[in-house]
């Protein structure tokens, strides 16, 4: 490959250039790639995959952002990435490997089928080289120096080096074939390594068995892109598993009904360690964070959410996920607040106090309030949560408040049975003048005696009193 894709990492910086460093000064990372053109094909290829890139738009192509050309290189900006080469040696001891491969060549696959049913167009060297994959997991195509048109003769900017990658016997004007055999080269490649020579392709070596079949086809031109992509997402097919399934899905995830996205998730919170990390902080968790902002709820999104959330800084929670955490504790839904509150223990420590006073508390006294006593309990109990960070005015005088309604005028025993295990629990965190108040040693004595026992061990402790004091 002549012309050499190179990610920089350092670079002098341009007055009319604003990146540097991977990154375009707006805390949106950017990756910086240098095309050689030291001769006069080198030059034509580099701007051929600048025009490419700048026009080809497809969520499994690398998304362009800028461009410079100087005398001795063109230099283009993309979306952040990093080679598939690299990756796929990140991923080598990952349990579910197969199933991230299977979901990164459907990506390919889409791409390329993209470039020969829409764009007619020919790759003219599909590698793990010109693969790159995003901070999602999710991979693109590039290298678009050796494209070229069906209807054309842009062949030239084929060079001698990729032969390998070239079908013989086959017209390069048959697009699909052109593109279904570098698809081919390019799966031999994501499991045994650059294809030393077109002999090698006879022996499909690491390739899984499951995919021998279709990749034979595939470098023998007998079938398409198209084809091997509906044969794959059939039952039992290649491309085919949980993780691809799930992951399709949640690209549709706002065209579903509730009742699909309520299944989805209820499924996806048992499996969510099938995702590799990025995948969950950068894609799954975006996509749940808008949901969620269009009055998506229910106790799975929490515990997906919370889950994802053990993979995040102290910076992160407090930019993705407390605002939804906020959001859905103004939720109408009995079992999204339950499922919030019973899970606070394992959240409130990335919260800060302001947040929890301000936002937080005045919702969560709601559920003194609602009329299932489910959801007065677990209320109660989750206090113990929260007092040490309370302010003085919530802590003493509005909890306090709901707490003596709670013990006077609650029906279920059991609320007010938690209410005054609760107050043992925080009585550290009250202030004194609450502690020593007459009213306060009413209502734990009275409440103790009153509400605590049955009325016929009352009146039997209230004998036995009678006959201590004579």
């Amino acid at each position: 490959m002549a012309a050499v894709f190179n990610a920089l990492f350092t670079r002098d910086s341009s007055k009319s250039f604003g990146y540097d460093f991977l990154d375009d000064g707006s805390s949106r990372k950017t990756g910086i790639f240098a095309i050689r053109k030291a001769k006069k094909k080198e030059a034509a290829r580099a701007r051929n995959c600048l025009k490419r890139v700048k026009t080809l738009r497809h969520p499994s192509v690398i998304l362009y952002l800028e461009s410079l050309e100087t005398e001795s290189t063109l230099d283009i900006v993309t979306e952040s990435v990093q080679p598939l080469t690299c990756y796929l040696e990140s991923i080598e001891s990952v349990p579910n490997k197969d199933a991230i491969l299977a979901w990164g060549i459907l990506q390919i696959a889409n791409a390329l089928l993209f470039l020969s049913r829409d764009a007619k167009l020919h790759h003219g060297r599909i590698s793990v080289t010109s693969v790159y994959v995003n901070k999602c997991c999710e991979w693109k195509l590039f290298g678009f120096e050796h494209l070229f048109t069906t209807d054309s003769a842009e062949g030239d900017y084929l060079s001698p080096s990729s032969d390998v990658y070239q079908p013989r016997g086959l017209s390069r004007r048959a697009a699909t074939c052109f593109n279904a055999y570098g698809l081919g080269c390019f799966i031999w490649e994501v499991y045994n390594g650059i294809v030393p020579s077109m002999e090698s392709l006879k022996n499909r070596r690491s390739v899984p068995v499951s995919l021998a079949n279709p990749y034979k086809q595939l470098v023998s031109g007998k079938i398409n892109i198209e084809y091997f992509i509906d044969d794959g997402r059939k039952p039992n097919g290649y491309l085919n598993n949980k993780l691809i399934n799930a992951l399709l899905f949640l690209d549709e995830f706002q065209l579903k009904t509730p009742s699909e996205q309520s299944h989805f998730l209820g499924n996806i919170v048992q499996c969510i360690n099938m995702f590799p990390k990025n995948v969950q902080v950068n894609k799954i968790l975006p996509q749940l964070v808008h949901a969620v902002e269009f009055g998506c709820s229910g106790s799975a999104v929490v515990s997906v959410l919370l889950s994802i959330g053990e993979h995040l800084n102290e910076n992160e929670y407090a930019a993705s996920l407390v605002p939804v955490i906020l959001i859905l504790f103004s939720s109408q839904d009995r079992s999204t607040r339950v499922k919030l509150l019973q899970e606070l223990e394992h959240y409130v420590q990335h919260i800060k106090s302001d947040v929890i006073n301000d936002k937080m508390f005045p919702s969560i006294v709601t559920g003194f309030l609602d009329t299932n006593a489910t959801v007065r309990e677990v209320t109660v109990k989750s206090i113990v949560h929260i007092a040490p960070r309370l302010n003085y005015n919530n802590l003493n005088i509005e909890l306090m408040r709901h707490f003596a309604r709670l013990l006077s005028k609650d029906e279920d025993g059991s609320v007010r049975t938690n209410t005054v295990i609760c107050l043992g629990k925080i009585a550290s965190s009250l202030h004194n003048e609450v502690l020593c108040a007459p009213l306060f040693k009413m209502i734990i004595i009275s409440q103790l005696f009153y509400r605590l026992y049955p009325a016929y061990e009352q009146r039997d402790l209230l004998e036995q009193r009678k006959t201590s004091l004579l």
